[in-house]
């Protein structure tokens, strides 16, 4: 019998053997955003992930990258970079594995890799996809960092000790910096105990006392995204503060202007195995699949992370995934756009909330079994649609690609883009990989919501135009 991605997800983590650590401290930067505390991610679980990504995670795959087990001596950490050798022969091969798959079951433009952090910058892990790329440089869609449990658990924000706590803020301090540096929401910190995963908000211009403080003018980031190239953390992060309120002001959409919220946390123990528990591999894969979706920059509330919002009379979009669907799944939530959920709320406050949640809404009546849309037909037999998300009755379409309505054959594929420049001058990659440079006026409304720009073959969608944007 075949087995599905989350099957091999799902796997034993081999042992290793850290007793020849030496204590010691962590890495330490001035220039870092100050992480003080964080709070629980309690969305973050097996079920949501798996209700959110099961067209993915049940797919089938046949042929599942073979792993040599290795010597006994590649299972030995005395350093950190024997830890992070370690993950890149034995552990992150799956989880890339996995993501090539979920791009074919998805049926998404490009595939994207887990990979050294060194290709961007600073952080030991990006996420990067050759479609991601500016001045030679890969943006880094996902930062991870690697500790030593000898040096960093999560258990020791409790401690009573200054040192010891002092300790745990540096690689949260760090591994935020590196978000907020790329404008992710998302980051992991991975050691040879656990796997705890992060999402960054920022401070609302309402909460605290952001109102009332100095306005601080700066240059705006031309980009959400932003390529790790000659810049360095410090000039990047400058100012910057998690839970440390200083005398920075709010800008919107500049990084290097915001202040954060203490983030959001989930810690996966490095022994978690088997069907219904988080393990390393789904985590990572799911946190991947989230950093791709085209919703993955940094605000300052969410909606539930299991949650759909209506966006034309005939579509639905997912909150996390960016999937779209025109009928929605048995037991969907669909949060109203005038009332986005706070990171601090979990799905079952929201749900109990009747002005934030309609339970189980179809974008119209109709055939219960109508699929997502895909934009191109599904063919029987393949092994991309081979999913027990068929069973079902929908079919899942990653963030880049988004079915339409009109056409000849009555749909059409909008293709998401993201805009970069300033000044008013803004461009995007088209599927040659192509800069296209455009003014507000080449772009018209969209039936889904959003901006549509009309090329000779493809169409291309952008959810919101800068607002300094040329006529």
């Amino acid at each position: 019998m075949a087995q599905s991605i989350l099957d091999i997800l799902v796997k034993p983590n081999p042992d290793l053997d850290s007793s020849f650590v030496t204590r010691g401290p962590n890495t330490f930067n001035a220039d870092w955003i100050k992480v003080n505390s964080w709070r629980p991610w309690r969305a973050f679980t097996y079920k949501s992930l798996l209700s959110i990504y099961s067209n993915a995670l049940l797919a089938t795959w046949r042929s599942p990258p073979l792993i040599n087990p290795g010597s006994a001596y590649d299972y030995e950490i005395r350093y950190e970079h024997s830890l992070d050798l370690f993950l890149a022969i034995f552990m992150l091969p799956v989880v890339n594995g996995a993501l090539e798959r979920a791009t074919k079951v998805l049926k998404m433009d490009e595939v994207f890799y887990l990979g050294p952090g060194c290709w961007v910058g600073d952080p030991d892990w990006a996420l990067v996809s050759h479609h991601r790329i500016e001045n030679g440089r890969y943006w880094n869609l996902l930062p991870g960092d690697t500790k030593l449990s000898a040096k960093w658990q999560p258990r020791m924000e409790q401690s009573q000790d200054d040192r010891t706590r002092h300790q745990w803020t540096l690689p949260v301090s760090q591994d935020s910096s590196y978000a907020a540096q790329s404008d992710c929401r998302y980051g992991f910190i991975i050691t040879d105990l656990h796997l705890v995963v992060l999402r960054l908000s920022k401070e609302s211009v309402g909460q605290g006392s952001a109102l009332t403080r100095p306005l601080r003018v700066t240059s705006q980031i031309s980009h959400q995204r932003i390529a790790s190239g000659s810049t360095d953390i410090s000039s990047a992060l400058d100012a910057m503060s998690l839970d440390s309120f200083g005398s920075q002001s709010y800008v919107e959409n500049n990084p290097h202007n915001m202040e954060y919220l203490p983030p959001e946390y989930a810690t996966v123990p490095w022994t978690a195995r088997g069907k219904g528990r988080l393990t390393v591999r789904m985590s990572l894969f799911c946190l991947c699949l989230m950093a791709i979706s085209g919703y993955a920059d940094v605000h300052d509330d969410y909606p539930p992370l299991d949650s759909w919002q209506r966006e034309g009379p005939r579509l639905f979009r997912h909150n996390t995934s960016g999937f779209t669907a025109t009928r929605l799944p048995k037991g969907a939530s669909v949060v109203a756009p005038r009332a986005a959920a706070s990171p601090d709320k979990d799905q079952s406050q929201v749900d109990n909330l009747d002005e934030y949640v309609e339970e189980g809404q179809d974008a119209e009546e109709g055939n219960e079994e109508e699929d997502y849309e895909t934009g191109e037909p599904v063919k029987d037999g393949d092994e991309e649609e081979e999913m027990a998300g068929e069973k079902q009755g929908y079919q899942t379409q990653a963030g880049p690609s988004i079915g339409g309505s009109s056409g000849s054959k009555g749909k059409r594929t909008l293709h998401r883009v993201q805009l970069k420049g300033k000044n008013g001058q803004y461009h995007f990659r088209d599927l040659d990989n192509e800069r296209r440079w455009t003014k507000k006026r080449d772009w018209t409304r969209s039936d889904v919501g959003g901006w549509e720009y009309r090329g000779k073959k493809h169409v291309y969608f952008v959810e919101h135009l800068p607002r300094d944007m040329e006529d």
